[in-house]
């Protein structure tokens, strides 16, 4: 309400005489107000003036004043009410400057001019109204063609009711949109059959604590399926915990097939983290390269049975980022299972809680088509149990891993001996023309520790290390052994001598020293360097040969 103030002091010349209030810039009629309360309304035409040309009047709106005096002469016109520049407003939401220190911040005084340049500043149209692929669109319309609530298709996520069909619901309308984003509002949307997550739609949550697709189903069909999509189309899962509900083993909670294609992407979510899903979290049967998936800063755990958690099959495309992988069980065998096309990089590996069952890897590859890159993984290990971070399960491993940063903590160290790569044979095929043998790059920065060394034969590691130090402190003669190493890898083999007389080393299994040099002779207190490399042989997968000339002392 604004108080015509021009009129409460009178106008001269206007004693006894009227005032009328027109809506701005018209001829109509606008109404005023006796009191602020707006308790008591008038029509503003002809409203008499008192003996002192005076009138205590309150408007809503802004309005033409058009004065008379007692004869009905014209003797005074103006404008009255308020503009937004004359509006004060102070509230939480809007930043404002105080008028007595000048500082800065809400809840300090600004006006309804600048509050309303805010939003305009923000939206990028008038009349509020927001710009949407570059037109000025209202808020409605813009979130209704990209923004699918899974409750307004009846969705209730309550845990308790089947919200299946609401969440196709919404997809469809996505879907029929050209994409979007079908969104879960906090809550526990429980169904009872897999999901086919459809080309361009993203799939949104509100993090995955507070939005959950929790899937109520003994007959293994999962959560999420990954369909047919066209090539080049993108999906994606984001901010959503998929998980069991009720008790009911799922099976795998998102599952591919051979039909499966287009690109899927899994970005901030929870997968299994019940005490429910037994089976894999991902996994399906004969994966093709029309078909890939990304996890992104995702946390997978499994707290019961045997399964993987990641099963890519064939030559289905993996990748693995900044990802939390855990195996909470108190048994296990292999965490994941990649043959071809697969990249880990960044993630952390974590089985220590198992306590029995079979040997366990971390990552089980077999390559034969394409290479499996493992950059920059933290891996965790398991003190009962004999365990391999790295593990290839072909025979002939002449097709390997691109593998380099890994952090293998204190696997070494482990009771039962945990190591950081593993095949089922050693070694290497025959040379030819299939030969793409990478190598295992983090093992130049390890460094294998031998120390107190009396007897007259030790066996050193270089398949797991880049260099290995032995410290001889009794005895003459040291035969080294060591393990078989992977084509073109170096490796360093210190001796130091601390025996009390000079000491004689002999290459022993898979060794070949210089035989200009061979056996090394050590002296007291003195120190033996040789840099050797895995190299082929004749009849045989190869040997470690001296490569460059032994350092002695």
């Amino acid at each position: 309400m604004h108080l015509v103030a021009s009129l409460v002091g009178g106008v001269r010349g206007a004693e006894n005489g009227s005032v009328s209030f027109l809506l701005r810039g018209t001829t109509t009629v606008s109404t005023y107000y006796s009191d602020f309360e707006a308790t008591q309304q008038f029509p503003g035409a002809s409203v008499p003036l008192d003996s002192n040309g005076s009138l205590v009047a309150y408007v809503a709106a802004l309005v033409d004043v058009l004065v008379y005096d007692s004869l009905g002469v014209l003797v005074r016109e103006f404008v009255a009410g308020a503009e937004d520049a004359a509006i004060e407003v102070i509230s939480p939401s809007f930043t404002g400057v105080d008028y007595t220190s000048g500082a800065t911040g809400t809840q300090k005084p600004t006006n309804l001019e600048k509050v309303l340049d805010s939003w305009f500043t923000s939206a990028g149209a008038p009349d509020f109204k927001v710009l949407f692929n570059g037109v000025a669109t209202s808020l409605q319309l813009a979130f209704s063609t990209t923004f699918f609530n899974v409750r307004n298709y009846g969705a209730v996520g309550n845990g308790v009711a089947d919200d299946g069909a609401a969440i196709s619901s919404a997809q469809a309308a996505a879907t029929a949109a050209g994409g979007g984003t079908v969104f879960f509002p906090p809550g526990t949307y429980r169904i009872t059959t897999a999901l086919p997550l459809a080309a361009n739609v993203a799939w949104l949550g509100s993090g995955g604590q507070s939005s959950k697709l929790a899937v109520d189903s003994a007959v293994g069909a999962g959560a999420v399926t990954l369909p047919g999509n066209p090539a080049g189309s993108m999906s994606s899962i984001s901010q959503l915990w998929i998980k069991a509900i009720n008790g009911a083993n799922p099976g795998t909670l998102v599952t591919y097939s051979a039909a499966s294609s287009g690109e899927y992407h899994f970005t901030d979510c929870l997968l299994g983290n019940d005490l429910i899903c037994n089976s894999s979290l991902y996994a399906g049967a004969g994966g093709t390269a029309a078909l890939k998936s990304v996890f992104t800063r995702c946390y997978l755990k499994l707290t019961a049975g045997l399964s993987q958690l990641i099963i890519s099959d064939g030559a289905a495309r993996l990748e693995v980022r900044d990802c939390d992988l855990i195996n909470a069980n108190a048994v296990g065998a292999t965490m994941v299972d990649c043959a071809d096309n697969g990249l880990f990089e960044g993630n952390r590996f974590d089985w220590s809680a198992a306590a029995a069952g079979p040997g366990i890897r971390y990552i089980q590859i077999a390559p034969t088509a394409a290479t499996v890159a493992i950059f920059g993984n933290v891996f965790v290990a398991n003190f009962v149990m004999a365990c391999t971070a790295i593990f290839n399960t072909l025979a002939a491993p002449f097709r390997d891993c691109v593998e380099y940063g890994n952090t293998f903590g204190n696997m070494a160290s482990s009771a039962p001996g945990c190591a950081a790569y593993g095949y089922t044979t050693d070694g290497y095929a025959a040379l030819g023309a299939a030969m793409q043998y990478n190598g295992h790059q983090t093992r130049l920065a390890r460094t294998e520790l031998l120390p107190g060394v009396v007897a007259a034969a030790v066996t050193v590691d270089p398949k797991q290390y880049g260099s290995s130090t032995v410290s001889r402190t009794g005895g003459v003669n040291l035969t080294v052994n060591a393990s078989k190493g992977s084509l073109g890898d170096r490796w360093t083999l210190h001796v130091i001598n601390t025996s009390g007389g000079a000491i004689t080393v002999i290459g022993g299994t898979n060794i070949i020293f210089d035989p200009g040099v061979a056996p090394l002779p050590v002296n007291n207190n003195g120190f033996a360097e040789v840099t050797l490399q895995w190299l082929p042989t004749a009849g045989s997968v190869g040997n470690w040969y001296q490569i460059a000339k032994a350092v002695l002392s």
